[in-house]
């Protein structure tokens, strides 16, 4: 049975790893970075599915260790490659409690990220985000922007998004793989319009889009003449342990 305890002994004893889902440009194929994604393999060989073990710790302070484990990990692994790379980001996946109390540009600096902390993106769903104080606290308690990004993802999923820009400062919104699955089949009349839509807004406030679960194609090409610039999926790759990401990434 996974608890909120397991979690914590599954990490206090190294059985969590991370792989990385690369993010590539639609127009070249180059890898413009990538989404940490954890994974977990129990002693007895069993590979547990973040869907059975992520959600029990949401809103427990596992859910910060385990984020700082994820942060902690990312420098290990990737440290010298955001150093050396320009334009490339991490996305991790955040609490939204640790956005709201600038508790990962402080985890970020004591891991050795704090000379890469732009090219950091805090990724929350719609449910994970912070109250409006929280976020205005983000971005205002010393006075000058924040260094991290803040990705919105799931998005396309129900009309809440827009106003979700309206109350939180995002850099990124995230298409969500349910828009992308309908690019090509008889609701992609009700699909294009709201990228279109999404794409449209996101230009006039200056905020990047990333496309993801893209597995054909067909499906690039058509993200790509809707004006989607980044994307994520099978069709470029699967998730992929550091070092093989790190040979990906050179291309």
């Amino acid at each position: 049975m996974i608890t909120v305890d397991t979690v914590r002994e599954g990490i206090e004893r190294r059985e969590l790893f991370l792989e990385y889902m690369p993010t590539v440009r639609l127009r070249d194929g180059v890898c413009a970075g990538a989404e940490a994604l954890t994974r977990w393999r129990r002693t007895d060989g069993r590979l547990v599915p973040p869907g059975e073990f992520i959600p029990i710790v949401e809103r427990t302070p596992v859910a910060g260790l385990l984020t700082y484990w994820v942060l902690e990990t990312v420098a290990s692994e990737l440290g010298d490659w955001l150093l050396r790379t320009e334009d490339a980001h991490i996305a991790i996946n955040t609490p939204p409690e640790l956005i709201g109390r600038g508790g990962m540009e402080y985890a970020g600096r004591r891991v050795g990220l704090g000379a890469v902390a732009d090219k950091l993106v805090l990724e929350v769903t719609e449910r994970g985000i912070p109250d409006e104080i929280g976020l205005h606290a983000m971005i205002h308690r010393t006075g000058r922007r924040r260094l991290v990004r803040l990705a919105l993802d799931d998005v396309g999923v129900n009309d809440h998004w827009t106003s979700l820009l309206q109350q939180a400062p995002f850099d990124i919104l995230k298409l969500d793989k349910s828009l992308i699955d309908r690019l090509e089949d008889d609701a992609a009349q009700s699909s294009i319009p709201l990228i279109e839509q999404i794409a449209r807004m996101a230009r006039e406030r200056h905020i990047e889009i990333i496309a993801e679960g893209i597995e054909r194609p067909e499906q690039a090409a058509l993200l790509r003449e809707l004006g989607i610039p980044l994307g994520q999926g099978w069709y470029f790759s699967k998730a992929l342990r550091a070092d093989e990401f790190l040979a990906f990434a050179r291309g």
